[in-house]
């Protein structure tokens, strides 16, 4: 596919996330709009990676609907530092502290190679969707 956005941020954007949608804008990379259907999975299909911050200043954890749709897309997952990051690791996701996230996010976008960004979305991918398969997850617990 060929990679039109920067970053699917996918999220209504509170002051607290909105601040770091202008310094993504700030520095100039491409935010694909928020979509249903066909234009989200154009979308999802044509970015570089997805990003978010978190609602509240006090309850930071990882989304796993978005987890999950970055996994089935094979698309890199870029989170503001949560309180854990478990059970993945910084195989399958990258984290930066609030007032350092869209930097981080312009420096793994633009400078970073982007097969080594790649790579993250295909790590989060066989960590969802071939070792910890719903199937296998029960059946480990059997």
């Amino acid at each position: 596919h060929v990679r039109r956005y920067d970053v699917a941020w996918l999220a209504y954007s509170p002051p607290r996330r909105g601040t770091v949608y202008t310094m993504l804008q700030e520095h100039g990379l491409n935010i694909a709009p928020n979509a249903w259907g066909e234009q989200r999975h154009n979308i999802l299909t044509q970015s570089a990676c997805m990003v978010t911050a978190h609602q509240l200043d006090d309850f930071h954890c990882m989304p796993p609907l978005r987890l999950a749709l970055c996994a089935a897309y094979h698309l890199p997952y870029i989170s503001e530092t949560p309180f854990t990051i478990a059970p993945f690791t910084h195989d399958h996701v990258l984290t930066a502290d609030y007032g350092q996230l869209a930097d981080s996010v312009a420096y793994w976008t633009r400078r970073m190679p982007e097969q080594d960004l790649r790579e993250y979305g295909h790590g989060l991918f066989e960590y969802l969707c071939i070792e910890n398969t719903f199937r296998k997850t029960v059946e480990r617990a059997l």
